[in-house]
């Protein structure tokens, strides 16, 4: 008996089990793929130990058929766990298989011992044709590039493919096959993930070494058939990947982690621990000779009015909607940040001049003067303002922070509402500057 797959079998084991834990937790849809990913590389080792083990002809023929078309299929799958655009939970296994069913009939007929080359190109084209079909459907508008991209890919692919079957190199064929959906695989973890992680170019250069074992595999076969690699130097891309994969897992989390810690949750925009350390690296700039810039301050005056009148639903509703409004009209290098219940702030970078920052005070508490719809109802609340230039007024966070707090409170305290309500507004009870729809 052969158990020399048997390590194989169970540390793939484990690892599914790995994925399928995680999966219960985290990124359903691209994880369930990746767990059928690995589930179908388990029943390629499996069906390698049946094929090995069975000295029943047909069945060990069968179990070599079903060994190398599951690692195909695995391809395939994590090719579908990275696309964006792929179908929803239930449908995407039965597109999986529909897509690779010429290319698995390929595998079985070459494993089978067909050699007519009719039958091999004519799976071939009906594989290039299910796969464009699949692969490349217009599934959104502007995404034409992508579309094109992918095209002339699984074009060339499936013409080189071809061209090996044409001139009756079948098992290079096969082999090529193989090849190129695993660099499909790389292409797509690539181009799905957010960004060049660690993670990420790690897991995708383990799918392009995972392509190349195929054909590096055939020719050592081929020209050097004295040469005995142990099955554990080709089996390596498979774990390379599977490590790749939890990095890449475990990045996203670290970085999901840092984002709500610096984020405020209910308006999504940067919160206090954010600016601070925005605030900290200006400042350090600005001593050092670096540009200049403004703190501003805005806190909504009659926002606890709105609150207590319409509840804590809708006061969370107009703070998102005030978050929204303020963000539309910032600069690309502005920080706007959400530091207390109903209090903001902006980081202005490059502006040193204090006619320029009473101009961008006054547009923002003008913004903040425009009603704001909740429930039907449109209601004025207005916005009192303060602000620190640095390094004229001070030049570190704290001395910055305290002048633009306490210039903001001394401009609510004074009164002044921007603009003032229009005559023809129409009071809630209790609220002076609420303005009702007609």
């Amino acid at each position: 008996m052969n158990y020399s797959g048997l390590p194989d079998l169970i540390a793939i084991g484990g690892l599914v089990a790995v994925f399928v834990m995680l999966s219960q937790r985290g990124e359903q849809a691209r994880l369930r793929k990746w767990v059928l990913g690995w589930a179908l590389v388990l029943v390629h080792f499996l069906s390698e130990l049946v094929a090995q083990n069975v000295g029943f002809a047909p069945v060990s023929q069968a179990a070599w058929a079903f060994a190398v078309a599951a690692l195909l299929l695995s391809s395939v799958a994590f090719v579908w766990a990275m696309d964006p655009a792929s179908p929803g939970r239930y449908r995407w296994p039965t597109i999986v298989f529909l897509g690779a069913l010429a290319d698995v009939a390929f595998i079985v007929c070459l494993l089978y011992g067909s050699r007519s080359v009719t039958l091999f190109a004519l799976l071939t084209l009906v594989g290039a044709g299910v796969s464009l079909a699949v692969y490349c459907r217009n599934r959104r508008r502007g995404e034409w590039r992508s579309q094109t991209g992918r095209a002339s890919f699984l074009i060339a692919a499936y013409g080189a493919q071809l061209g090996l079957v044409l001139t009756g190199h079948f098992e290079a064929g096969l082999v090529w096959m193989l090849c190129w959906h695993y660099l499909a695989a790389a292409i797509m973890f690539r181009r799905g993930a957010p960004g060049a992680t660690i993670g990420v170019v790690f897991t995708t250069l383990s799918f392009v070494a995972w392509a190349l074992v195929f054909p590096v595999g055939l020719a050592v076969a081929t020209w050097l058939p004295h040469v005995d690699v142990a099955p554990e130097i080709w089996n390596l891309p498979k774990y390379l990947v599977a490590t790749g994969m939890l990095i890449t897992l475990l990045q996203e989390q670290t970085s999901r982690f840092e984002y709500a810690a610096l984020h405020d949750a209910l308006t999504a925009i940067p919160n206090r621990r954010l600016l601070i350390r925005a605030l900290n690296d200006a400042a350090s700039r600005a001593r050092h000779d670096g540009p200049g810039f403004a703190l501003i301050f805005i806190d909504l005056d009659l926002f606890k009015s709105v609150n207590d009148s319409l509840g804590h639903a809708a006061g969370d509703r107009l703070l998102r909607l005030v978050a929204d409004r303020l963000n539309q009209h910032m600069r690309r290098d502005d920080l706007l940040a959400r530091i207390g219940g109903d209090e903001f702030a902006v980081l202005v970078p490059d502006v040193t001049d204090r006619d320029a920052v009473d101009g961008i005070a006054r547009k923002l508490t003008g913004l903040l003067s425009e009603p704001f719809e909740l429930g039907g109802n449109h209601y004025l609340i207005g916005a009192s303002v303060g602000y620190a230039l640095a390094p004229a007024e001070g030049g570190d966070t704290e001395t910055l922070y305290a002048l633009a707090d306490r210039r903001m409170y001394d401009d609510k305290q004074a009164g002044r509402r921007r603009p003032q309500r229009s005559g023809s507004a129409a009071p809630l009870p209790d609220m002076a500057s609420t303005v009702t729809d007609a």
